[in-house]
């Protein structure tokens, strides 16, 4: 990054590291869901409410030690809602969101069905 940002040229990247970005980018371009947000110099971008709205955290652009760009995340906008059933328990059923079980390997696979069959 250092090198693309030193050359006297144009240079397009996406990233998804705001501290990186903020460091080595001249103008940044803030998308959410596929929608322009803010464009403009990396102190106008990463304001604490651009960052509340699109991140949902509570975060400012701030310097670290030596005096470099960095996005300081204090935590997230609102606690997390705990679950009124306390926490899932392994005999749950898995959501939507879950990932998938990890195949057992002394499980034999089932046969895939083949049309019109049953």
């Amino acid at each position: 990054m250092e090198l693309l940002a030193g050359a006297d040229q144009t240079v397009l990247v996406a990233l998804h590291d705001l501290t990186l970005a903020a460091r080595y980018c001249d103008r940044l371009l803030l998308m959410h869901r596929g929608r322009l947000v803010a464009c403009g110099a990396p102190a106008a971008v990463l304001t604490p409410e651009h960052l509340a709205q699109i991140f949902e955290v509570d975060a400012e652009l701030a310097t670290d030690a030596l005096g470099r760009p960095a996005v300081a995340f204090r935590g997230p906008l609102r606690p997390p809602v705990p679950d009124p059933h306390g926490p899932p328990t392994p005999h749950d059923p898995p959501t939507p969101l879950d990932p998938p079980a990890p195949l057992d390997p002394a499980t034999p696979a089932r046969p895939a069905l083949r049309q019109g069959s049953s």
